[in-house]
């Protein structure tokens, strides 16, 4: 399902994205918004005139380059757009006209290169002339909605950000009054004003000292200034109103049957045939989105799916749902923010949610069959513990995920570094998982298979610091990670370690997935944020044993200490042994959480023990050379 988020005006969201994650983080020098005045009018079936008119300002010559094109963005099968006027204003007040050669009308990139997601989003690209530092562009636009996906509700969602410098911002939505409306706003002036059969809401906001943007790992509603409107009451009707044109996608045709028959052949139990009837879908049906006109938010029919043996998380799930119902197996597509967030806002909006996923009521069962290899009965890691809207036309429709339950998802990394009597080293690692991050390593792995077992291996050894090193990676034994677990091994050589080096640095050769402490109870890596910012957290097991084999009398000049740390709801063991010429290290990282984010006394105990976990990783392991031998006297 797509993100239809409303940012407060698409052109400023097309230049803000040319200053890249700077926009995102800290305060940007280079634009000033003198002003935007947003003025929306809703008719009674939803349907959405937008008049924007908008006054940016380039503060210094750095940002001409980058700020001079403006793109609006749009809808091309669902909207009408027309850029009504735009000049360049010079200090001194003269103005110069954009010429209607230069609005240039073009497909928008996809937001991410690395998903197939295809759409009718266009952009009118707004180049403006002769501009120069301290410049004003200038410009309106006017978008008609045409269509719109369920008609008689709308929604909309604007969240404003603080790094951007804004002397004047103005947002106004007009709906007649037989339309229900929910409204709300934080840090925004409200406004609310009838005139005849009309009402209009206001909101304004004035930002003219710009603040750091911080990166936040866990995203809060209310975090930034925004208002919200929408016309469902409250999330029991929003999953009601979108179960009626997305349940009616749920059909068991003359295909569906062939198809459910076919997978079930020979199963008689109905939990049984679920599963088979999931694994299939997730193994032969590839992520893809054609999301063109109400595509963004209305499925395929589950015969196009079935037939193209792809399609975006909604088109999955309403061809799994239409398989299960040949069966006589009930589901209902559900709701949910596949990203940070991990609390709704409190007035229901379409960019609430970014992603579909299944349940199955007969067996208690989320399914998510868009990760290839995720075993059947699990979610991936960023579905637990979230709030989701089942698509039902009876019955409770705001409901959760559940957390991810100890042990489900493990993970083991195994190193056995040889020295060979030339001083060299020959070192073998496995990594091996279950659960969630099984289909995660199964990733990892295609991967790898794709770029090839020993190019892959060679780039990943030169990132960690072993420029001269050979090594490849092995094919893993199976291809499906749908069995609860996935392995993958390697091997590399590499030259001979001086006396003094830190030889644990081997252990990071082909390193893969992350190490013991990183992950379940936040990064390990992040030092950027404190032990007052929320994490997302979950319940794992990870596990490290590193074998080191010396040769020539070389040993490891001191063995560090073992490590034994513990809060109520994470621990971290270590322990070292010498045997001979064999030094093993045994790294052990425990969580056990019952809620998806680490806030308050559990994240300060946390981060308390990441440090700690952190140092762990600092302390060096030296290598040193066998002594001399005494002479006789």
């Amino acid at each position: 399902m797509s993100d239809t988020r409303l940012l407060f005006l698409a052109a400023l969201a097309g230049v803000l994205s040319c200053l890249g994650a700077q926009a995102q983080q800290a305060p940007s020098p280079g634009l000033r918004i003198k002003q935007i005045k947003q003025e929306i009018l809703v008719d009674a079936e939803g349907k959405r005139i937008n008049t924007t008119a908008a006054q940016l300002q380039v503060l210094n010559t750095g940002a001409v380059s980058q700020l001079s094109q403006v793109p609006v963005r749009y809808d091309g099968a669902t909207e009408e757009m027309e850029v009504q006027e735009a000049y360049t204003l010079k200090p001194d007040g003269h103005r110069i006209a954009v010429d209607p050669a230069n609005v240039i009308t073009q497909k928008a990139p996809q937001a991410n290169a690395l998903v197939p997601l295809y759409s009718d989003a266009e952009q009118k690209i707004i180049i403006f002339p002769n501009v120069e530092a301290g410049d004003t562009l200038v410009f309106t636009y006017k978008s008609i909605e045409k269509k719109v996906a369920l008609t008689g509700q709308f929604s909309l969602a604007h969240y404003f950000n603080r790094s951007v410098e804004a002397d004047d911002s103005s947002y106004s939505v007009t709906v007649p009054k037989s339309l229900h409306v929910n409204a709300a706003s934080r840090e925004m002036a409200q406004d609310v004003a009838t005139h005849g059969d009309l009402t209009t809401y206001r909101w304004t906001l004035s930002n003219p000292t710009p603040k750091a943007q911080p990166v936040r790992l866990v995203s809060d509603p209310d975090d930034d200034p925004h208002f919200l409107i929408s016309s469902f009451k409250d999330y029991e009707a929003f999953g009601r109103g979108f179960a009626v044109p997305i349940r009616a996608k749920i059909a068991v045709t003359p295909e569906i049957r062939k198809q459910a028959d076919a997978v079930t052949a020979g199963i008689s139990g109905r939990k049984e045939q679920a599963q088979a009837l999931y694994d299939w879908v997730n193994q032969h049906v590839r992520y893809v989105g054609i999301e063109f006109g109400t595509g963004s938010v209305i499925p395929h029919d589950a015969n196009w799916t079935l037939a193209n043996a792809f399609g975006d998380c909604k088109d999955q799930a309403i061809l799994f749902a239409s398989l299960l119902k040949a069966k006589g197996i009930a589901a209902d597509p559900v709701l949910i923010n596949a990203g940070n967030r991990y609390r709704l806002s409190g007035v229901p909006t379409v960019s609430e949610f970014n992603h579909m996923i299944t349940w199955l009521p007969d067996f208690g069962i989320y399914a998510d069959t868009t990760v290839p290899g995720l075993p059947f009965q699990m979610l991936p890691v960023q579905d637990y513990g979230k709030p989701v809207v089942h698509l039902v036309e009876s019955g409770s429709a705001l409901h959760k995920t559940p957390v991810l339950s100890p042990g489900l998802a493990t993970s083991s990394y195994k190193v056995h570094a040889v020295m060979t009597p030339d001083g060299r080293f020959d070192v073998d690692v496995t990594t091996s998982a279950t659960g969630p991050w099984a289909a995660s390593l199964r990733r990892i792995s295609d991967q790898i298979a794709s770029a090839g077992g020993g190019a892959a291996a060679v780039g990943l050894l030169k990132s960690h610091n072993f420029p001269n090193a050979t090594g490849s990676f092995n094919a893993p034994a199976s291809n499906s990670s749908t069995a609860g677990s996935f392995a993958i091994s390697g091997a590399f050589h590499t030259g001979h370690l001086i006396a003094g080096a830190n030889v644990m640095a081997l252990s990071r050769g082909l390193q893969i997935m992350n190490r013991a402490g990183d992950g379940p109870m936040g990064p390990l890596g992040n030092t950027t944020i404190t032990d007052q910012d929320p994490t997302p957290c979950y319940s794992g097991r990870q596990s490290e044993d590193i074998v080191l084999e010396f040769a020539n009398g070389e040993h490891l000049a001191d063995v560090p200490a073992d490590i034994h740390l513990k809060t109520d709801n994470a621990s971290y063991d270590t322990h070292w042994s010498v045997s001979g010429n064999q030094v093993s290290l045994h790294r052990e990282f425990v969580s056990q959480i019952a809620e998806p984010v680490c806030a308050g006394r559990v994240r300060r105990d946390t981060a308390q023990i990441l440090e700690k976990v952190r140092s762990d990783y600092a302390q060096p392991a030296k290598m040193a050379a066998k002594a001399p031998a005494e002479t006789a006297n």
